[in-house]
């Protein structure tokens, strides 16, 4: 039902759009915007789409080694400019643990950290507890894991939310901003590669994600 609905609305407009352009008498203006229009729908079906085709099973994880850190830096660079023009500060600590190596494919998981990081600046777009909207950005170790926190200011979840975060398409955000598909895309990285994804909201504290990857050592 959420595929159906999230492909739908774009189908709806574009639909009414060609029924337009058929007629022939448009002028150009008006035709260069039902032609946006289009494209524009179908871009955003494209994105699902493919979003979608991430969570299908594969025949494996790769096996690359490679510092947790630098997949993290890889998301941080991404968001810098939206943070910056949004008034965000980005804290960020990726050095206190010194190497934190890990095993798998450093784009997917370079991605799940930047959906966790694009939910925090959305999630500040609805107001930030405190003097200014913050996101902390911190790699620790504990035991046999290294952790990736992700921590906002902004307004939190409640606590029946909380527990359908990650479902598919389940999103708290207003229709054509967000396909609820972040969260659940960094939780199928998390599992791919034997770790996991863990979120709570302590009131009054924002919101805080940790994608724990199993720690490995580093190959020569």
């Amino acid at each position: 039902a959420g595929i159906a609905h999230e492909i739908n609305n774009p189908l709806g407009g574009m639909r009414n759009a060609i029924e337009s352009l058929e007629r022939g008498d448009l002028d150009p203006e008006r035709r260069e915007r039902y032609l946006d229009l289009v494209d524009g729908g179908l871009s955003r079906i494209q994105g699902i789409v493919g979003k979608l085709l991430r969570f299908t099973p594969r025949a494996g994880v790769s096996e690359e080694v490679f510092q947790y850190a630098d997949a993290a830096r890889d998301a941080v660079a991404l968001v810098e400019h939206r943070a910056g023009s949004e008034g965000v500060a980005l804290v960020v600590d990726l050095d206190s643990v010194g190497a934190a190596h890990v095993r798998g494919d450093r784009s997917e998981i370079g991605q799940a950290v930047l959906n966790l990081l694009q939910n925090a600046l959305d999630a500040l777009e609805e107001g930030c507890q405190g003097e200014a909207p913050s996101v902390s950005v911190e790699l620790t170790r504990e035991d046999d894991e290294h952790r990736l926190h992700v921590w906002d200011n902004g307004p939190g979840v409640d606590e029946e939310r909380l527990g359908r975060l990650t479902d598919l398409f389940h999103t708290t955000k207003e229709g054509g901003r967000g396909t609820g598909l972040g969260l659940p895309l960094a939780l199928h990285v998390a599992s791919a590669h034997g770790g996991r994804l863990l979120l709570s909201s302590p009131p009054g504290e924002g919101f805080h994600a940790e994608l724990c990857l199993p720690a490995t050592e580093e190959t020569t």
